[in-house]
Formats: C-alpha cells, structure tokens, sequence
C-alpha cells in the first residue's frame, strides 16, 4: 500500500474495461500497447449487474483475463466496483427496489448511455438489496485481493443516488422538476423517521424547528416543497447519511477481507454538476474514508483543491481525467496543447497523484 505515498509512483494510465466494451479481441493488443507507451496503471470496471446475473452465480472469466494481461504488460491495476447497476433478479426478487419520486414514478431498472447493461434505480435504503450488494463486494474483493496485478481498490465511483441519471436531479436548478425528486419509496420514510427521532431525540425539538405540531415521529410527513427549508434540509441530508453510510461500509467491508493489502479510495464527480439537494453528492462526508480520495477531473480547476479539502491529508488521483470526453453522438475532438496544460499541468500543480484518464477505447 505505501507504494502509492511514495514519489517514486505516480500512477498514470487510463480507464479500460467497461463490460461489454472494449471487445475481448482488442484486449491483448492495447494493453501491450499502453505499456509500450509508458503508462503504468489501468482501471477495470467489475459491476454488479455483469458480473453477478444470477443469485449465486458470478461471471469473472473477462476480469480473469485482463487482470491476467495487466500482469504480463506490467500494469498496476485499478479495480472499480460498481453497484448502482442492480442485476435483473434483484428487481424480480424484491418488487420494492426501485426508488420513488415525488410525482409516484418507478425508476428503473433502466439503461444510460454510460450505464448500457442497465440495472440503474435501486434504492440504497432497501436493506435486502444492500445485503446482496456488500456480498458481491466480499466476493469481489475475496476473488482479486491476492492477484499481483492488483494495486488499488476503488470502491465508490462517483457515489450519488440519481445515478447520473441527469433528468433526475434538474430539480435543483429548476423548481417546475420538483416532481422529480427521488426518494419516496417506503424504505425511504421508514428510515427517515428513525434518523429524525436519533437527531432531534424529543419530537417537540422537531416541531420546534419544523414549525410543526407532531405527537410523534410516526406522524412526520415527508416534505415535498422547496419553499419551506427546515423540513427540506433534514430531507436532503438523510441522503447524504444514507450514502455515507453505504460508502463507509463498503470500505469495512473491503477492509475486513483485504487486510491492508491495498489502498482504497472511492472518487467523486464534480459537485457543480450534481448538487448536493438532488444527488446526495458531499465529498466532504464520503471523504472521511480510505487511503486515498480521487475525482473525476473536468474542465474546473477549482475542483482539484476543493477535492484536496475533502480528503483531509489523504493523496488525491484524478479517477477519471475527462480529457478527451464523448457521450453518445458527441464525438471526442484531438488532444491539444492546451489540454495537457489544463488537466496534467493542473493537476501536477494541484498535487495530484494519479491521472487515470478516460478512456482508452470509445464504447460499443
């Protein structure tokens, strides 16, 4: 682990493997490549939904071999866990999984651009979909700890509960989407309730700042307006609780079973973006965790102090350096001078240790 504090370590490399693309013919001759060029580090995505179709049953014969070829080519490897991407027997064993809006809409499961084997719209508060989504982790991590390719886990990419489903957190900068506010499924109120009776204890403290009248917390509604801001804060902040509280043990679960092996780190997207009322997303509270803190790098200088803050005294990688961003129909443009100046020169000014760029290959 100490590898990655040293100077003498910069991992510099590029995201890979987002199943199913690249295509398993390519994965010989790029990774040869990318150590032909002198990168030293690879990012491969293991999900849940892929990795994991049936109850019981996991599919690691595509990591299996990249982490085998990392080896070989001499590429550390980056292995990123993700969860938000629930695999189809989940929804069909629990028919409560998915989140709610404000307006009563069912989200998912559905596909993203970025999410293309689908599985987003889980919701974090239903405990029997987080039991099996910290089981795919231990299995994960009980699977891949001893492989001498391994050199980091990230276990929390870009942790916020919309998904990067864009639609879903408009809200925040546009009051006519209020509708689309997530989550009003029962799990969520159930669990809301609790946390408002461990914060205020007595509920005339609650009523007090709610400017409410309740006779226990068993009456509290949930809010669903902007325009009152007590009731809405604590609404709000219970999600940034509720995934604090996912990262922190997704990282004691990784712990437990790596035994120190390897450093672990989740990053975090860009908080203009995805603001905190609608997406959850506090670096400053998943940040507490790990070895390491990382974020995925845009065009915002700023943000690489900002993510420094968040990471009290921990190194700092750019997880995902957007140098040469695509999305669908939008095509990426050549790298210039000025780019490098802005993402790798900032960075290097900004004490970043790591730039895992995005990406190697453009997806299927």
């Amino acid at each position: 682990m100490q590898s990655l504090l040293k100077e003498t370590y910069i991992p510099f490399g590029t995201q890979y493997y987002r199943a199913p693309s690249p295509h398993k013919s390519d994965w010989k001759k790029d990774l040869r490549k990318m150590s032909e060029l002198g990168f030293n580090t690879i990012k491969f995505w293991v999900q849940w939904r892929w990795n994991n179709p049936e109850e019981g049953v996991y599919y690691w014969n595509d990591i299996d071999e990249l982490m085998n070829l990392a080896q070989k080519f001499k590429l550390k490897v980056m292995l990123n866990t993700i969860f938000d991407v629930a695999p189809a027997w989940i929804y069909k064993k629990f028919s409560d999984a998915s989140m709610i809006t404000l307006s009563g809409m069912k989200i998912g499961p559905q596909t993203q651009p970025h999410r293309q084997i689908g599985g987003l719209g889980h919701c974090f508060n239903h405990d029997g979909v987080t039991e099996h989504l910290f089981f795919f982790l231990s299995e994960t991590v009980n699977r891949y700890k001893d492989h001498p390719a391994l050199e980091i886990w990230n276990v929390g990419s870009e942790p916020e509960i919309t998904s990067s489903m864009a639609e879903m957190r408009a809200y925040a900068d546009d009051a006519s989407k209020i509708n689309d506010m997530l989550c009003y499924c029962g799990n969520c109120e159930r669990k809301f309730k609790f946390w408002l009776k461990e914060k205020y204890n007595l509920i005339e403290k609650l009523n007090i700042c709610w400017s409410r009248n309740y006779k226990s917390f068993d009456e509290v509604e949930l809010p669903k307006t902007r325009n009152t801001f007590n009731d809405m804060i604590d609404w709000r902040m219970f999600f940034v609780h509720t995934l604090g509280e996912n990262v922190k043990r997704r990282f004691d679960v990784a712990e437990a079973l790596d035994k120190g092996k390897h450093p672990l780190m989740c990053h975090h997207v860009f908080i203009q973006g995805f603001p905190v009322t609608s997406s959850a997303n506090d670096p400053w509270n998943v940040g507490r965790f790990g070895d390491l803190h990382g974020f995925t790098q845009m065009d915002d200088m700023a943000m690489i102090d900002i993510l420094r803050s968040c990471a009290k005294d921990k190194p700092v990688v750019s997880a995902e350096m957007l140098m040469l961003p695509g999305y669908t129909l939008d095509l990426p443009k050549t790298i210039d001078s000025y780019d490098i100046k802005k993402f790798i020169f900032s960075g290097v000014a900004g004490n970043l240790k790591g730039f895992i760029n995005w990406q190697y290959r453009p997806e299927i």
